[in-house]
């Protein structure tokens, strides 16, 4: 194989890029093994039969409003498939359309534009409902005192005077709580900034792709804590495949439906490689694909490095944000940021380091600031063009055995 054909750019276009490989190198890609695609039916299937609550349309009957919370651009959710079936729920009850609102539950990530938000729910959906993105750092938040682990409780106003709440995510493996999605749309996504730094920075985190507790009162438990404290009607947990198609949909109890998406999210992600493969390999790809948008989410897909500890590691990761910000790192709000970042002088240019030893990272990345990204990886090297990459590469190792991962946010290794 002497092309790879990767998916970039996750809500961008979501495009195939060619990506030629020298002459000299054998590659193999290592895909995880997926699922069918959901036909839209069976969304609604899901909702008609939750796990661990009533169906949503018995849960609405006789109240007037709904929050329904999203997840931002940096998960692979497509909510707007979803948000028509529990609409209908909704409409089935008797809620009014005026009684409804989406929230999106950014966390303390940046916050979308309306173009974005509308990519989420759907254009027509954005265009008929409110669509309200959540602010860390508001002053309107309200507070619902301190769980028993500390944590002090402050979420969405929004959100938290809804008559019925229903959170929309996808799970993916999350290092800190195991798996991403249900309870952490609560906290960190609709909570303030003082519950996400207690939650985050108190409490043990969970090792990735792991369901059981690492430890008692671990991140997730936060969050399961908090969302049990707020109240969730219906927690929609979404599992995807490697291009962001819906191969499962688990509604329910916040706890029980989430439970069930990862157990199913297993087979779906795991990804088995031979371990003589692995430690034979000179060089390894990683595509950063479908968290390639959100600069600061790129520590999410170096982690197959571990598996390969004798190869160049090569990482695909466009960022399309092209800015490094999260408000729980910087301790302030985005529009904060902007004002300082406007103010900065424009750094010098740096030279190119040149390829070091196996095991060095190589980025290819047209977004990734220069400084922010030797900031934090001061021993790698940033590409911004392909080809360049491969020439340097190829100068030192001309022949090589290539392994593929193209999905890393979402695959999970497992060596035989």
């Amino acid at each position: 194989m002497h092309e790879l054909k990767l998916l970039t750019k996750a809500w961008l276009g979501d495009e195939e890029t060619s990506f030629p490989l020298p002459a000299g190198w054998e590659a193999t890609i290592y895909d995880a093994p997926g699922a069918p695609m959901l036909p839209a039916a069976a969304i609604g299937e899901a909702l008609a039969r939750p796990l661990g609550c009533r169906r949503l349309a018995e849960t609405a009957a006789g109240k007037r409003s709904a929050a329904i919370v999203v997840d931002d651009l940096t998960r692979p959710t497509p909510a707007g498939e979803v948000i028509p079936f529990i609409l209908a729920e909704l409409h089935a009850a008797g809620m009014p359309d005026e009684g409804i609102a989406f929230v999106v539950g950014v966390g303390t990530h940046r916050s979308v534009t309306a173009e974005e938000a509308a990519r989420k729910v759907g254009a027509d959906i954005a265009a008929r409902y409110p669509v309200i993105c959540h602010e860390a750092f508001s002053g309107d938040l309200i507070g619902l005192g301190n769980l028993d682990d500390g944590t002090p409780l402050y979420l969405s106003e929004v959100v938290v005077r809804a008559d019925v709440r229903i959170f929309i995510t996808s799970v993916i493996p999350h290092s800190g709580a195991g798996f991403g999605g249900g309870a952490k749309l609560v906290l960190p996504g609709v909570a303030g900034y003082v519950s996400t730094h207690y939650n985050h920075r108190q409490l043990p985190k969970r090792p990735r792709g792991l369901l059981a507790h690492a430890s008692p009162d671990d991140l997730r438990d936060g969050a399961v804590k908090a969302a049990r404290r707020l109240g969730v009607d219906m927690s929609v947990n979404v599992v995807c495949d490697t291009r962001r198609r819906i191969v499962g949909v688990f509604a329910g109890d916040i706890e029980e439906a989430h439970d069930a998406a990862c157990r199913y999210g297993y087979g779906v992600y795991e990804t088995p490689i031979p371990k003589a493969v692995a430690q034979a390999t000179d060089i390894l790809i990683i595509d950063s694909y479908p968290q390639d948008n959100d600069t600061q989410c790129f520590y999410k897909s170096l982690w197959p490095r571990d598996y390969f500890p004798n190869a160049y590691h090569v990482m695909i990761n466009p960022c399309t944000d092209r800015i490094w910000y999260h408000g729980l790192t910087l301790g302030m709000d985005y529009a904060r940021f902007l004002r300082l970042e406007a103010q900065r002088p424009p750094a010098p240019p740096r030279p190119r380091p040149p390829i070091g030893q196996r095991g060095q990272l190589l980025t290819l990345s047209e977004g990734y600031p220069p400084e922010e990204y030797y900031k934090r990886y001061p021993d790698a090297v940033l590409y911004t063009a392909w080809q360049e990459l491969m020439d340097d590469l190829a100068r030192v190792c001309p022949q090589a055995k290539v392994a593929v991962i193209p999905c890393a946010p979402l695959q999970m290794i497992r060596l035989e």
